[in-house]
């Protein structure tokens, strides 16, 4: 899409995403829009939820684009507080990746943060696809990927493994398959229904 001259940006921080590299990274980025005239906003988070709850109570019409400093956990936090403000069409969300788990900034093909920050400054931008999943009384969205059952239980257990950083999803998987038995599938996919017992599901 036509680049967009960058003037204000809000960046959503994740302060203990890879290692707490954050502090510094922010400090770094400070620094750089400093030098560009860019005027900026920082939100720190404090608690799970606290980024998306930032995202559909704030009006944030004033800013050219919203930046997440963190890991997919973070990116998919921005994300379903996005597609639930109603703001999601008009303003752009960019990715500086520090987590311990990146898997969409690298299917953008960019882990290094000031880098992402530099293509980020460029002003270009292209559409994604978005998950909606419904369940039951409760609608979810996703941009990476979408998964049930062994794939789920996966990064719940990861993710009271985070002091391993990175290699916990490793050691996560192994343990799950370990354990996993079969459940019972039920999902409609548009035009297409499926159901029956299966170990995982992913999409």
């Amino acid at each position: 899409m036509k680049p967009k001259e960058i003037q204000k940006l809000c960046f959503l921080v994740n302060p203990k995403a890879g290692k707490q590299r954050s502090e510094a990274l922010v400090r770094e980025i400070k620094d750089l829009l400093g030098q560009k005239n860019i005027d900026f906003h920082f939100f720190n988070s404090d608690k799970e939820g606290s980024i998306s709850e930032f995202i559909q109570t704030e009006n944030l019409m004033d800013f050219d684009g919203l930046c997440v400093l963190g890991g997919d956990g973070t990116i998919n936090e921005a994300i379903n507080g996005l597609m639930t403000s109603g703001q999601s069409q008009s303003i752009p969300l960019g990715i500086i990746p520090i987590g311990s788990g990146n898997a969409f900034a690298e299917t953008l093909g960019e882990l290094d943060p000031i880098k992402a920050l530099s293509n980020i400054l460029s002003g270009t931008t292209s559409l994604i696809d978005v998950f909606k999943i419904d369940e039951r009384e409760k609608t979810f969205f996703a941009i990476n990927i979408i998964g049930w059952g062994m794939a789920a239980e996966v990064n719940i257990l990861a993710e009271k493994l985070r002091w391993m950083g990175g290699i916990r999803y490793s050691v996560a998987s192994l343990i799950t398959v370990m354990r996993m038995k079969q459940k019972h599938l039920k999902a409609n996919f548009g035009n297409s229904n499926i159901e029956g017992k299966a170990c995982f599901f992913w999409r």
